[in-house]
Order: C-alpha cells, then sequence, then structure tokens
C-alpha cells in the first residue's frame, strides 16, 4: 500500500541540511526557523512534520521540506499557500 505522506519509491527528497539552505537563501540571511518532529501514536503510526517559518510570512508545515517551502514561496510571491495534509505513516516508513 502506498502511503501518501512518503515520496515514491526511489524519489529523492530534500534533507533538513538542504531544506535549511534553501530556507536561508529565501531569509537572505535574515532570521528563520526550522523544526522537524515526529508524532508517536501508537500501534505504530507515526506522522511527520516539516516546518519553516520566516517572520514576516509565518510558519508552513508540510509532511515534506519540499512542500513546506514550496508553501512560504508562494506566500511569499502572494499566492495562495499549498495545503497538505499530514498522513499518518508507520514507523518503518519514515526517512531518518
Amino acid at each position: 500500500m502506498t502511503n501518501p505522506a512518503l515520496p515514491a519509491s526511489g524519489e529523492q527528497t530534500m534533507n533538513m541540511a538542504e531544506a535549511k539552505q534553501r530556507l536561508m537563501e529565501l531569509a537572505e540571511g535574515g532570521f528563520h526557523t526550522l523544526e522537524y518532529e515526529i508524532k508517536d501514536h501508537g500501534k505504530g503510526n507515526v506522522s511527520q512534520e516539516c516546518t519553516v517559518y520566516l517572520p514576516k510570512h509565518g510558519h508552513f508545515k508540510a509532511a515534506h521540506w519540499e512542500n513546506a517551502l514550496a508553501q512560504l514561496e508562494a506566500a511569499m510571491d502572494g499566492k495562495a499557500a499549498i495545503s497538505e495534509d499530514l498522513p499518518i505513516s508507520t514507523a518503518d516508513e519514515l526517512p531518518i
């Protein structure tokens, strides 16, 4: 069964260091934060949440760094932010 919280098999995803670099570029050297959270819902079900923040634009959360950054960039461009549900995965499915 395919889990929408995770990329397709073999697909590369952005890691935290790459997300940090991109966010620093968007912040133009100014203040910014990024957070990675794993929530354990019990019985082997977990979810992951990637959050990026810039002071004038706010917090943007998604299951993957690319999506959180895309939401931030859309807000910076004055476009509607992309909405993404944060599905629950099993612990074995998280890319850590």
